[in-house]
């Protein structure tokens, strides 16, 4: 195999008070020895007024250059089988300034590695969001790739495993399908990429069923299972991790006994047995009532430029049950368009079916639970880190896993890992991209989890078990603060749970500040242009009145009203100018005028819910957009156990504009979630548009769709607009509670229970309002 040609990159390293950039040069492909000259240049953001006096390059200003040698380094390793050294500078001190505002470069020496730092002060204030340095090796008749850094606004620090990357391409899918069959959509083209891979398939996933349906027009080969299994008999390796359910009581059969479902499945596949290239196993974090909560899929695929390619799908998608939906979300047992989520199919044995409602024990007499989840995939630099996180976690599992057991040498998902690093046939981490988007990888885990994984080192610079600060990993929690921070017009977000700031409404243990950050920022832009949209589901998934439920839902609440009461005391105008709080439904006019009588009354909840057939669609996504610019997109929830670092395990990336790409990646990002408006709010009237979220005209044409759909789907009166209603939530008297803004007078007396009960529910008790009174709170044993 042909050794690659000589390379530079820079290990981040933790950066000091007051320094915007720090990190070590490491070399391999230039013998030890050589002389060796770093050359620094400013890359200037596009349409930046350039000073004439400034010595420029190629467009760029040159900073400086550094002089020194190759030379050993005592934390060296091996990359591609190649001796890995560093650059020591021949006098380590501060080269001199080549121009008149040259950045200064310290050389902090240790044990022989050079640190180079650059200081907060030297970026100019006109830089805009991003000042970029590139460093570029020179030696004779050699010259290497030019090596980017940069103190990128979105971006985060580099502390954690995973910096940035620039060069990606990137799709985003706004539910599981385009149509209620599953033919086009997000999981079709997961089904395409898996049948276009040659190599390998990484599966990682919080509940994996084989018998999920990704096509509901096919029979059994519209199935996961089938879909790997057929790849794993071409001789492709497929390796699926996921979460064992056992250890936290939450029977997952499928999941948790894969290995004979897929035994059933071969069976009727007629396949001779499970191929040996299929790999299954289950774990749990260290602590019982934790979650591996990570949910992605990444794959070779075919050649670009004549070299293969990663590509990683992920975002809130589970390849479970229940999980294929369309924009319409329809809930009602008896619509045409969900009749195919009643047919059981697979063996007698292993019987399944797409019918799902996490309440109701999936009777389907009873309204189907609809799923909202937003999925995407990248290509680029940033899949290499994906590939990598499979690794990782692989080689890191604990020994108290279900299924494969782990190789102590030549495990095959280690060794897939080792064939395509050194490849030539495949584009490598280093090597160019041209996608437009600049993306960095984050994570909650612990150190703990990833300190067995040092032996299987993917080549990186320093060992896995090492790769952790302080023991456990929150950039996840960090993104989020600083791109919520940085935010100047909008804020869109939709996720799971709502929960955080506990230390503002009594429960410290729940330490998150996101809700925290969006209100102080929301008081930073009163009487400016600046609106955020929050949408969660109407109640947390299963039973609203049980024990945990109870729990989560006054977790949400609390959350809620601190951030009603908290933006009314502050602001001079309506918090409402500034927060709308959605949650989705779906629902049908009921013709028959009984059900409002006090007879009717008398029924019990699931009586209600068989006669009027609506239901909320289940918000399952993890999802942020800031000033339509900046995306965040992964598993993590907004909990403190998704955040927190320490609890359950997630994965998540955030997106950008890369250099020069704001207008391609912004353009892109806009219509996606103009996209999401027309789905949850309907097209917009004619004196109207989803353009500006932050303008009045955007915020006043949501809300009015958000309350004319709640009215209805209180009343069954109308048909939905769009599926998003607004939380009836109001302030009176410096107490957030459930009543407005909607019109109290339109709703009620027709409906027989009281506003700020839940609809449909039985209405005879306190645990079923929303402000959820009965719950046990602050010594509930739900997970926060």
């Amino acid at each position: 195999m042909k050794k690659p040609g000589p390379s530079i990159w820079l290990e981040p390293l933790k950066t000091p008070e007051g320094v915007a950039a720090s990190f070590v040069v490491r070399v391999a492909g230039i013998p030890l020895g050589k002389k060796l000259t770093l050359d620094f240049f400013d890359v200037e953001p596009p349409g930046k007024k350039r000073d004439e006096k400034r010595n420029q390059k190629n467009g760029d200003v040159q900073l400086g250059s550094v002089a020194g040698r190759v030379a050993h380094a005592p934390l060296a390793t091996k990359l591609s089988g190649i001796p890995t050294f560093t650059f020591v500078p021949e006098n380590p001190a501060p080269p001199a300034p080549q121009i008149e505002d040259a950045v200064e470069f310290r050389f902090v020496g240790s044990d022989e590695r050079f640190q180079f730092a650059i200081p907060n002060e030297a970026l100019d204030a006109d830089e805009g969001d991003f000042w970029d340095l590139q460093v570029r090796a020179r030696a004779p008749k050699i010259v290497s790739n030019v090596a980017t850094i940069a103190h990128v606004r979105q971006s985060l620090v580099a502390t954690f495993p995973y910096r940035w990357h620039d060069g990606n391409d990137l799709h985003l899918y706004h539910d599981a399908a385009e149509d209620k069959d599953g033919k086009r959509g997000a999981f079709a083209d997961l089904l395409k990429a898996i049948d276009q891979a040659e190599m390998f398939i990484f599966v990682v996933d919080w509940s994996f069923q084989p018998f999920t349906k990704l096509d509901l027009t096919a029979g059994l080969d519209g199935t996961i299972g089938a879909a790997l299994m057929k790849r794993a008999d071409a001789g492709v390796t497929v390796a699926i991790h996921t979460w064992n359910h056992t250890t936290y009581f939450a029977s997952d059969a499928q999941n948790d006994d894969a290995d004979d479902w897929f035994k059933d499945l071969a069976k009727e596949l007629k396949l001779g047995g499970v191929p040996p290239k299929l790999l299954w196993h289950a774990s749990s974090p260290d602590r019982m009532s934790l979650s591996h909560h990570q949910k992605f899929v990444v794959v070779d695929q075919p050649a670009k430029n004549n070299k293969k390619r990663f590509r990683a799908f992920f975002g809130g998608l589970d390849l479970t049950k229940g999980r294929l939906d369309w924009g319409e979300h329809p809930t009602s047992a008896h619509d045409k368009r969900v009749t195919a989520r009643q047919t059981d199919w697979g063996t007698k044995k292993r019987q399944t079916n797409e019918w799902y409602n996490g309440e109701t024990g999936d009777d389907k007499k009873l309204p189907r639970e609809p799923w909202h989840d937003i999925y995407g995939w990248v290509d680029g630099p940033v899949a290499w880190d994906f590939v990598r996180e499979f690794v990782v976690r692989w080689a890191a599992d604990l020994p108290t896993q279900l299924g494969h057991k782990l190789q102590a040498s030549a495990d095959p998902v280690c060794e897939v890992w080792k064939t395509v690093r050194d490849a030539k046939s495949w584009v490598q981490a280093l090597d160019p991209y041209d996608g437009p988007w600049t993306a960095q990888l984050l994570r909650s885990n612990t150190q703990q989890r990833c300190a067995v994984a040092a032996q299987f080192s993917p080549g990186d610079a320093k060992p896995l078990k090492d790769a952790l600060p302080s023991g456990s990993e929150a950039s996840i929690l960090e993104m989020y603060r600083q791109a919520i921070d940085h935010a100047e017009q909008s804020i869109y977000i939709e996720n799971q749970y709502v929960i955080g700031s506990g230390n503002q409404w009594g429960r410290d243990t729940i330490a998150n500040d996101i809700p925290e950050r969006i209100v102080k920022k929301i008081v930073s832009k009163q009487g400016q242009p600046f609106h955020v949209y929050l949408v969660m589901p109407m109640f947390p998934e299963g039973d609203p009145v049980s024990v945990g439920g109870l729990d989560v839902r006054n977790y949400e609440w609390r959350t809620i009203q601190y951030m009603a009461q908290t933006l009314q005391k502050k602001l001079k105008a309506p918090w409402t100018d500034y927060l709308t709080l959605l949650f989705l439904a779906d629902w049908h006019t009921v013709q028959n005028e009984n059900w409002k009588t006090k007879e009717w009354s008398k029924k019990d909840r699931n009586e209600r819910l068989e006669a009027h057939q609506r239901y909320m669609v289940y918000v399952h996504s993890k999802f942020m957009i800031v000033d339509d610019r900046f995306a965040l997109l992964g598993s993590a929830n907004l909990n403190e156990r998704s955040l927190a670092g320490n609890r359950d395990t997630e994965i998540a990336c955030a997106l950008w504009p890369g250099r020069n790409q704001e207008k391609t990646c912004i353009g892109e990002l806009r219509k996606f979630r103009k996209e999401l408006f027309v789905e949850h709010f309907g097209k917009p009237a004619a004196d109207a548009d989803y353009d500006d979220p932050a303008s009045d005209k955007c915020r006043k044409a949501c809300q009015k769709a958000a309350d004319a759909n709640y009215l209805a789907f209180r009343a069954l009166n109308a048909d939905p607009k769009g599926n998003a209603c607004r939380l009836p939530v109001s302030v009176v008297g410096g107490e957030a509670k459930i009543g407005k803004p909607v019109d109290v007078a339109k709703v009620s007396p027709a409906t027989p229970e009281p506003l700020d009960f839940i609809p449909d529910s039985d209405g005879k008790d306190d645990l079923w309002r929303w402000t959820c009174r009965g719950a046990r709170f602050p010594t509930g044993s739900a997970p926060e």
